[in-house]
């Protein structure tokens, strides 16, 4: 037992178990102007409360669900659904449908409103012609009750009708109680109409994902398991245990994505769910294990969840490429998915990817704040080249999502403006919001009165289950933004000093992370050569934690006549992979510290000492020297205690956090903190 607790210390106190998990903020970025927001030109209020078949209410929470043209007149309609996130028994609410007319505005689309039925937990939608009559009809896949034990719920299909009408057209699906998470459509068959393809994500191995064909007239028949989608793909695994949970797919996709004339099966997944993504190419034998693909992870690694995805050609080779939105799991913050990563692939062969994230959304890998469900790529600032928004539930500014260890940290991004060497930068929130709180949830950019512009579709929330939706007017003139900014645009660099052999010698140095909430973490350690005024890091005796010790070539350095110092690192505060490492421009004084920011949360700090004084890393800063000992003499009832709340700890925090494939040392430490609290007195 005690020589268990002392490994266990020395993992902690070296980081070897894991780096401890703290919020990345990746704001080394040039955030953008050029968009503001002009003005709000319409508003419609709506209560879930009028909509909704119970008398119960609860936290609602109003869900985008697409747009499309269903009246037929060039302008398209919004779709949004509601549910009451906290209600066991289930919400049954009818979806909205908002139409707009230059004389009435914003208006409940009426012939679909007076058809359509309650829904449960509405989480995805196809909006297309499935009837073949020119007009646009909806698919609407419903999750059920998002709690245990997930019984599922009907599907919907609203389909037009002769005379402007529309009918509910739900009986001419199979009838099953799914935990449907995903739709997505495409003609299967090659027939001419429109077929669909359904993912489950519930606890049940039934039903598994199908396909719907069409026959034409939007009556849809459900594909036998294993005709078109081999059958290890088609039934979901769920269980805790991340080795054997497989085939939960949060969103589906048929495109064309290789050279050839086939349909190809996208199915978004991720590490936290215990699987990858994965493209099934297309074949006259259907989608096949011999024709599927892995696509990597992101940059949240093991960490991420994939939501949703747009298929374009961004580097306008000829062929088509992959972007694709992550979310991840946050252990300081008290939701499940947040956060935002967007994930390119550009495919450089036929069927062959290569990540090139860090080129097109340098730095965007937010771990906090409101999560998306899906993107767009359209000019909002007529510049003739397409830019990106993230389209989700939830306001821009949602400061629950973004509080950190009770700090509210600063609002990631959802527009992204495209730049001329075709990367993309995120634009400045507060010129869209200023200082709102939960405003331009679901941002859908439309030309809504085909006069060329684009304006924003977006929603926020007023009161207690009280939504507004707005039609927001931007403008590329910042003399007409409604708001003004305070971001920086663009990077201070350092200024250019002249080297000086004064200082010329052998010294050595700590190098760790800092924050003025957390303090000072130790990283790494070595020696530091200065020649001519130049300054390299020496091969021999050197450490770094959060990465592997070549990191430390990439330091050049400079030092003047009078100590000062302009120098850089590329280097990671947090996990040590390829994701997390920044440059940074360290300065400071020979006499003093050596500082630069990694991001807007933590600084990296580099104290040089004496010539040929050494360099001795700080240990266990988690635990006092009495707590150490504590751990490792305990004896009788306090060893038992010990071992028995170490084990029963962990095993809360499995339940807890079901998305784990290991432990950080972060987590292990509260435990251990929990330990000595409880056995100690």
């Amino acid at each position: 037992m005690k020589k268990f607790f002392v490994l266990l210390l020395i993992l902690i106190s070296t980081n070897l178990i894991s780096s401890d998990v703290t919020t990345k903020e990746k704001t080394q970025i040039q955030w953008v102007d050029g968009l503001y927001t002009k003005s709000i030109t319409d508003e419609f209020i709506i209560s879930s409360k009028d909509f909704s078949k119970s008398t119960k209410t609860g936290d609602a929470m109003m869900i985008p669900l697409g747009s499309g043209d269903f009246s037929g007149d060039g302008i398209p309609e919004f779709v949004y659904g509601f549910l009451y996130v906290d209600l066991k028994k289930g919400s049954f609410i009818k979806p909205i449908f908002l139409t707009i007319s230059p004389e009435k505005g914003l208006s409940l689309f009426k012939p679909i409103m007076d058809v359509v039925p309650y829904v449960s937990n509405p989480r995805d939608t196809v909006i297309a012609d499935f009837n073949g009559d020119g007009i646009n009809d909806i698919f609407i896949a419903d999750t059920g009750v998002d709690f245990d034990p997930f019984p599922g719920y009907q599907n919907s299909l609203i389909l037009s009708a002769p005379n402007g009408k529309f009918i509910n057209a739900t009986s001419n699906l199979p009838q099953i109680s799914g935990f449907s998470h995903g739709a997505t459509s495409g003609d299967i068959d090659s027939d001419g109409d429109i077929d669909l393809f359904v993912t489950n994500a519930g606890t049940n191995r039934e039903p598994p994902h199908y396909f719907l064909r069409n026959n034409g007239k939007g009556v849809f028949t459900q594909v036998k398991v294993g005709e078109l989608l081999d059958k290890r793909y088609s039934y979901l695994s769920h269980t805790q245990d991340l080795k054997k949970k497989k085939n939960l797919y949060y969103k589906p996709g048929l495109e064309f994505i290789d050279d050839d004339d086939k349909l190809d099966l996208i199915l978004l997944s991720g590490k936290l769910e215990g699987g990858d993504s994965k493209i099934i190419f297309g074949s006259n034998s259907g989608f096949r294990k011999k024709e599927a693909i892995k696509l990597k992870s992101g940059r949240f690694g093991d960490k991420t969840a994939a939501y949703n995805y747009l298929v374009t050609d961004i580097d306008d080779d000829g062929d088509n490429d992959i972007i694709i939105l992550h979310v991840t799991f946050n252990f300081n913050v008290d939701f499940s998915h947040v956060g935002s990563d967007i994930q390119v692939l550009i495919q450089e062969k036929n069927r062959k990817f290569v990540d090139k994230s860090n080129f097109y959304f340098p730095g965007i890998t937010f771990d906090y704040g409101s999560f998306g469900f899906s993107m767009n790529l359209i000019d909002i600032n007529n510049d003739n080249k397409k830019d990106l928004t993230i389209f989700g539930p939830h306001g821009i500014n949602d400061a629950i999502k973004q509080i950190i260890n009770g700090e509210i940290k600063q609002t990631p991004p959802k527009v992204f403006i495209r730049q001329e060497d075709g990367s993309f930068r995120p634009l400045n929130n507060d010129l869209l919001i200023g200082d709102d709180k939960y405003t331009f949830g679901g941002i859908r950019p439309l030309d809504i009165d085909n006069d060329g512009d684009i304006e924003f579709v977006v929603h926020n929330e007023m009161e207690e289950r009280e939504f507004s939706v707005q039609i927001v007017e931007l403008t590329t003139n910042k003399d007409e933004a409604l708001h003004q900014s305070n971001k920086p645009t663009e990077i201070i660099e350092p200024t250019e000093i002249i080297a000086s052999a004064l200082f010329d010698g052998r010294y050595s140095f700590d190098i760790s992370r800092y924050n003025e909430k957390d303090g000072s973490k130790t990283l790494g350690n070595g020696y530091i050569k200065i020649q001519n005024g130049i300054m390299t890091v020496e091969s021999e005796n050197r450490t770094l934690l959060n990465g592997t010790v070549d990191l430390y070539d990439t330091f050049e350095g400079k030092i003047d006549k009078k100590g000062n110092i302009n120098s850089s690192l590329k280097i990671s505060a947090l996990f040590g992979d390829s994701a997390d490492l920044e440059n940074v421009n360290l300065l400071g004084n020979i006499d003093d510290l050596l500082k630069g920011p990694w991001d807007d949360y933590f600084d990296i700090t580099v104290k040089l000492e004496k010539k040929g004084a050494s360099a001795i890393p700080r240990a266990h800063e988690d635990f006092s020297s009495e707590e150490i000992d504590f751990l490792m003499t305990a004896k009788g009832d306090d060893e038992k205690c010990i071992r028995d709340q170490f084990f029963s700890g962990l095993d809360l925090l499995r339940k807890d956090t079901i998305f784990h494939v290991r432990y950080t040392s972060g987590e292990v430490i509260r435990v251990l903190r929990e330990i000595v609290k409880d056995c100690s007195n």
